[in-house]
């Protein structure tokens, strides 16, 4: 959380790489944060689409990168809002399991 905090979803998925972006991403989905699990996944289908870059060319890389998502602003709830209310309904669907 620090990551997307400190730099935004796009910094976190290239920091991080596609395909880890994709596992959480879906596990977001799957517990209700369906708008930030999205985001994630589509942030990581463009990563993938990045030309291949030298090392000295990492910061211009991300740049471009930043523009083609149009970051670092999405319009997505927080995570942690989006989170919690996905956590605050699943409580009221099964409320039975609280005795």
């Amino acid at each position: 959380m620090r990551d997307l905090r400190n730099g935004g979803f796009d910094q976190f998925v290239w920091n991080h790489g596609a395909e880890r972006a994709r596992e959480i991403g879906r596990a977001w989905r799957e517990v209700g944060a369906v708008e930030n699990g999205e985001l994630l996944c589509r942030l990581a289908d463009v990563l993938d689409t990045q030309e291949p870059f030298e090392p000295d060319q990492v910061v211009a890389a991300f740049h471009r990168y930043r523009v083609e998502v149009k970051g670092p602003e999405f319009e997505v709830p927080g995570v942690e809002d989006e989170l919690e209310e996905a956590l605050l309904e699943w409580a009221i669907e099964h409320a039975e399991l609280f005795g």
